[in-house]
């Protein structure tokens, strides 16, 4: 059985299982492992059919990062959450966490299971942001001072231009 085959056949239990939550609950999350060079990122998908964008998270391991979009979406899908760009959210951990548009679209392109729940459920895409943390002294990406490693652990242009019209790996 070839790589393809087997990648395909992944892809739909996949696609099954998050038709699954989002009938459930609302949304479900996806993690995506590194690539070669590109970081991991996870993402929620079905949030726009209850009109609220998606959300992801870049570089951070997989048990934070769907932990804290499980709590966001959560959130989102009970409460007025403003997702607009540098909007703080409280709510979601002990620590402020903050919103970003994915204004170049990069995230967006790799996030194929969202692209096809979208267009199989009929639902209109409200958009994608980013749920970002702050460094240990609570500085965001955007703030003086903020710690480097922050800055690159958590920016979407991590990913190429090249690797945006592919899907969620491998290939």
């Amino acid at each position: 059985m070839s790589n393809q085959s087997d990648f395909s056949k992944s892809m739909e239990r996949i696609f099954e299982k998050v038709i699954a939550d989002i009938e459930r609950v609302g949304w479900s999350v996806i993690y995506v492992g590194p690539g070669d060079e590109e970081p991991a990122f996870s993402y929620t998908v079905g949030l726009a059919a209850n009109g609220r964008p998606d959300v992801f998270m870049i570089g951070l391991p997989s048990n934070l990062s769907m932990a804290l979009l499980n709590q966001c979406a959560s959130n989102l899908l009970k409460k007025d959450v403003d997702t607009s760009d540098r909007a703080l959210v409280e709510e979601v951990a002990q620590t402020p966490l903050a919103f970003r548009e994915d204004a170049d679209g990069l995230v967006e392109g790799l996030a194929s299971v969202r692209r096809r729940v979208l267009q199989n459920l009929n639902l209109e895409d409200v958009g994608f942001v980013q749920l970002v943390v702050p460094d240990p002294n609570g500085k965001f990406p955007w703030d003086d001072g903020c710690d480097q490693s922050y800055i690159s652990l958590q920016s979407p242009y991590a990913f190429s231009r090249s690797s945006s019209a592919q899907s969620d790996r491998p290939h």
